[in-house]
């Protein structure tokens, strides 16, 4: 599973089949919350977007409506985190990686039952979000 820690580098890897959505567990979306169904809403987010990207950020400008739905798509999956919609973006810091993968080894779990137990209960509230 991966923790996506830049919204722009992540929907880049996302579009170009680097990862795909099932592969995603969070993409942390440092702009302001939005809403990818509404126009005026999905404009600023676009062009936050595009002031993310590193490098040439052309080969993209003409592609707003196919990255509208990939993020309407994650959204659906509830695989967006807009830590700005509850004023704790100061609380997450930033990093310089585009993703984070977690992983938990399950041969350990046996051994650890108190993370076996987290796990679980993470499993199953992750369940209960998809």
């Amino acid at each position: 599973m991966k923790i996506g820690m830049n919204f722009s580098q992540c929907l880049i890897d996302l579009y170009e089949g680097r990862v795909t959505p099932d592969e995603v567990l969070v993409i942390m979306v440092r702009i302001y919350r939005f809403d990818p169904r509404k126009t005026s809403e999905w404009d600023r987010a676009w062009h936050s977007f595009l002031d993310g990207i590193k490098g040439s950020r052309s080969i993209y400008d003409k592609l707003p409506n196919e990255f509208r739905k990939l993020v309407i798509t994650l959204d659906d999956l509830g695989k967006l985190h807009m830590p700005r919609a509850s004023g704790s973006i100061d609380s997450f810091p930033i990093v310089p990686y585009v993703w984070l993968d977690c992983a938990v080894p399950v041969d350990e779990l046996e051994n650890l039952p108190s993370v076996k137990q987290a796990w679980n209960h993470y499993q199953m509230i992750a369940g209960l979000c998809n």
